[in-house]
């Protein structure tokens, strides 16, 4: 039969069967080993999925399933691969990069964090915005800009100050860019199965140590954020 193999995730080899579910479209899930690493896919004559709930979350709970029993590697959705060949040649070519990638994310889940603040009254609304045109010295357009550095530093520090209160207690943690003047961190946390209650337990801490913030955890997850190097859509 020709087609396309759309994988979801990589694993480490395990005799333990595969998750009883049906990949897209109803196919039955499959797998191909090489040096340690699978990778678990379903064969179709060509498959083009709109990012929708559905695709995304039965890609999502397949990724979860395999979770229960092994360390996986979560593959970007849509990710297609042309044939078994294809297949085995990429998971021969990389093993030991995929082998060390499954040993850091062993054991252990994501935790999402998103910490939403309110900036000093005297900051602009928008920090994206112009200043006004009367920036003369003394004038409002130099109160606009103080106004605005001194939000960037105080969001700059209080963000450091939190990405780092909760590193301590994973054993990886990745950060991303600072989108909204809202949106004060937004932070990937890889946690010991275990250790995710004393993790929540100090995410707490530290919205109670930073009153005027509003902080939000989700997972958790399979380590997305940690997969880096998996393969991704073609």
């Amino acid at each position: 039969m020709t087609g396309v193999l759309y994988v979801y995730a990589l694993a480490e080899t395990s005799e333990a069967a595969l998750p009883a579910r049906r990949g897209h479209r109803g196919a039955p899930l499959r797998h191909l080993s090489r040096d340690g690493v699978t990778a678990v896919f379903s064969r179709h004559r060509r498959i083009e999925l709109p990012p929708e709930e559905r695709y995304l979350w039965r890609h999502e709970t397949i990724t979860e399933a395999l979770m229960a029993d092994r360390a996986v590697l979560p593959v970007r959705f849509g990710t297609t691969v042309a044939d078994e060949a294809a297949l085995a040649a990429m998971l021969t070519d990389r093993a030991a990069e995929f082998r060390s990638l499954l040993e850091l994310v062993r054991g252990r889940v994501e935790i999402g964090v998103r910490a939403l603040w309110t900036p000093p009254a005297d900051a602009p609304a928008d920090e994206g915005a112009a200043p006004p045109d009367e920036a003369e010295a003394g004038g409002p357009g130099r109160a606009y800009l103080l106004g605005a550095l001194r939000a960037t530093h105080a969001g700059a520090h209080l963000a450091d100050t939190l990405h780092a209160s909760l590193a301590e207690h994973a054993v990886g943690a990745r950060r991303r860019a600072r989108a909204t003047p809202r949106l004060l961190l937004s932070g990937a946390y890889l946690v010991e199965r275990d250790g995710v209650d004393a993790f929540l337990a100090a995410a707490d801490d530290a919205a109670r140590a930073h009153p005027g913030i509003e902080l939000l955890c989700t997972g958790p997850w399979p380590p997305h954020s940690f997969a880096t190097g998996a393969p991704e859509g073609s």
